[in-house]
């Protein structure tokens, strides 16, 4: 179902995948659109059990496209450096594909927003659990169930 990677031998494995994954501060959500387009938009997020969660408005572009096709794919260039003598670059990039949902569950919505706090303002922790506990109704949560990943590097 998914192409597999061109350059072998530049292929991440499964902890270094792991550690962009968790340690990068934004990525890209691609979906498509209902005019047919790709729809690719930066987004902050959290990894929890094998999910990217992505929070939202609770309308716009995203959600009316993963409203009309749940697939959809994740990207993440952790480092990125042009090398021009060499005319190439050195990097770290993840790459994920899989299905999107909204999450209703309003206990798993506070777990997920909590995280948000802990990994973007861990210096405000207090507040911000007070703030996901008033606030999480207004935000609305993306699930993106990961189905396929790699990750790909030259550190030339």
């Amino acid at each position: 179902m998914f192409e597999k990677m061109r350059r072998t031998d530049r292929m991440m494995s499964e902890a270094e995948v792991n550690a962009i994954l968790s340690s990068s501060e934004y990525g890209s959500l691609a979906v498509l659109s209902a005019n047919g387009y790709p729809y690719a938009v930066p987004v902050n997020f959290v990894v929890l059990d094998g999910c990217v969660y992505i929070h939202s408005a609770k309308d716009g572009a995203k959600i009316r496209a993963v409203e009309g096709n749940s697939k959809a794919s994740f990207t993440i260039v952790h480092k990125h450096e042009v090398l021009p003598s060499k005319f190439s670059s050195s990097y770290e990039s993840v790459i994920a594909f899989g299905t999107v949902n909204i999450v209703d569950n309003q206990q798993k919505k506070i777990e997920v927003l909590t995280a948000f706090i802990q990994k973007y303002s861990s210096e405000y922790f207090e507040k911000g659990v007070n703030y996901v506990n008033a606030d999480h109704s207004k935000t609305a949560l993306l699930e993106l169930k990961i189905q396929h990943v790699t990750g790909k590097s030259n550190n030339s």
